[in-house]
Formats: structure tokens, sequence, C-alpha cells
């Protein structure tokens, strides 16, 4: 008998660190099954707040100035973000332009005027580190303006004064010259008031410069006030945004 309670006593201690055992593995396995649901919540909610960065440019309605955006903001991220540890792909943009824009349409018909150009046609926007056509435009285009403006600038008159000039003494000149009355001394004027010191050319420079100013200008303004349609939105195996169209609007 005193064996036989013995080894109930045994076989109940070996229950009991069974059940025990068998408590900690269920409390184990929920643990990780509550971190595991945890991290996909917050890969959703990721996938989510990513999303809602180019999903709102999802519209029937764009402007030229949301499509800089978009650009900016999908460069961004395949700059920072694609080239990180969790290796996500690129987002690829595809850009149509149905209307181009030329310098040469906006008052500025030297040659130089055709490496700002914007052609009709669809642009990649897609690898980072990489410069497709039509961010190479836009950003010619604002460099150019920045670089004439720093460099008149520089040398004490800025291009908006000296337009402002000019617009002035030819309003002066046209009125003189339909009145019939001699415009010499308004034209040595205005010659002396658009000198810049230290650029090369004269008045014959500065008027180049105002005028391929101008054009880079409206040309800027002109594609910010472009319209566009989203066309289509791509999505990966992770159900993030992989790809967008936007299409112009044309006026015709």
């Amino acid at each position: 008998m005193e064996n036989a309670s013995k080894a109930l006593l045994m076989a109940g201690e070996i229950l009991i660190s069974l059940l025990v055992i068998g408590l900690v593995v269920l409390a184990f396995n929920r643990m990780n099954e509550s971190k595991a649901e945890e991290q996909r919540e917050q890969e959703l909610a990721d996938i989510l707040e990513y999303n809602k960065r180019f999903e709102q440019f999802d519209k029937r309605v764009l402007y030229g100035s949301d499509i800089i955006s978009i650009i900016n903001r999908a460069e961004d991220y395949n700059v920072m973000e694609a080239n990180d540890d969790k290796q996500y792909d690129p987002i690829e943009l595809h850009i149509t332009i149905e209307d181009e824009i030329t310098l040469t349409s906006l008052g500025y018909d030297e040659s130089d005027g055709r490496n700002y150009d914007i052609k009709k046609g669809t642009y990649t926007v897609k690898a980072p580190n990489s410069v497709d056509k039509l961010t190479n435009a836009l950003n010619s285009i604002k460099n150019k303006i920045a670089n004439i403006e720093t460099t008149y600038k520089a040398r004490g008159k800025p291009i908006d004064t000296l337009i402002d000039l000019q617009i002035q003494y030819q309003n002066q000149i046209n009125a003189n010259s339909f009145l019939g009355r001699d415009t010499k001394d308004l034209v040595d004027q205005y010659n002396k008031a658009m000198k810049v010191d230290g650029l090369s050319g004269g008045v014959k420079a500065v008027e180049k410069d105002i005028k391929l100013y101008t054009a880079l200008n409206s040309a800027l303004t002109s594609f910010r006030a472009k319209f566009f349609s989203c066309t289509n939105v791509e999505y990966d195996i992770n159900g993030r945004v992989s790809g967008m169209s936007f299409k112009e609007a044309t006026t015709n």
C-alpha cells in the first residue's frame, strides 16, 4: 500500500508539472501571438499611412502644381525609403503631357531657350538617384530663374527692379515716339539705368536675360496651371501603392 501511495503521489506530481509546463507554453504562445498581431496591426497602419501620402493625388482634377508635389514626394520616398532594409520597390509615376510648353511660344526665341522646353509625351519617374526628363526640365527652369536672380542681386541691381525700369522707360519712349517727340534723352537715360557693372554684353545682354527670365517664369506658371487627371493606381503584393499614372486634360 505504501508503494502504491508513493506511486500515486509521484504520478500526481508529474501531472501537476506537466500542467504547469503546459500553462507556461500556452501563455508563451499567446504572448507571441499577441506580439505578432500587434506587429501585423502596426504594419497595416504603416501601409495605410504610406498610401495616404499618394492616394490623396488619386483625383479626377489636379493641377500641374500637384504633379510637381507628387514627383517630389515619390523621389524623396525612392531615395530615403526604398533603399532601406525592408526592400520595398520604388514607386513609379507615369505623367503624360499633351500640350508642350516652349519658350519660343512665350516670347523667347533664342536657341538656348530649347533647353527649357517641356515636350509632349509620357515621362516616367522611378529609380532612386536618377533624374527623369520631366524633373530635369522643371529643375532646369527653376535653377535658371534662381541663377539669374542671384547674378543680378549680387551686382546691386535685382532683376525685378530692372524689369520695372524697362517697362517704365519703354512706356515713356513709346509715348514720346507716338507724340512725335525726341526720344534720344530718354534712350540715353534708359541705357544708363539698365547698365549692370561687371556684366559683359551691356544693355543687350540685360534685355536678353530679362526676356529669358520672364519666359521661364511664364513656363513654370503655365505648367503649374495645367489640368491633370489620375488615370491609374497600382498596388504591390503588400497592399502598398507602387505606381500611379497621370494624364494632362487638354483644353481642346
